[in-house]
């Protein structure tokens, strides 16, 4: 028993939230980047840039008035939806 509350505890520290991508978006959610108040580029979750303010915001609207940070890069596109990837559902042969 003590063994594996051990091996919980482990894997519960080996996980850390600064190796978690968060900030990528999965279907029907925005990802979510981060920008200051007084800066002009929006920013990943870990970026040093973040230290004084850190305010979330989705990235299409960050798009709209900011510019992607040089040192974090973060992403500057949503993912593809299944369709663009795969393509439309095509109708069952007949």
């Amino acid at each position: 028993m003590k063994k594996l509350l051990l091996l919980s505890l482990l894997l519960a520290f080996t996980v850390s939230p600064g190796c978690r991508q968060n900030d990528t978006g999965s279907e029907g959610q925005s990802i979510t980047v981060y920008v200051t108040r007084t800066g002009e580029c929006y920013h990943r979750g870990n970026c040093s840039y973040l230290r004084k303010s850190k305010i979330p915001i989705a990235l299409e609207d960050a798009k709209e008035d900011y510019r992607p940070c040089s040192r974090c890069k973060p992403p500057t596109e949503e993912p593809y939806p299944a369709e663009a990837l795969h393509g439309p559902e095509l109708p069952p042969l007949q």
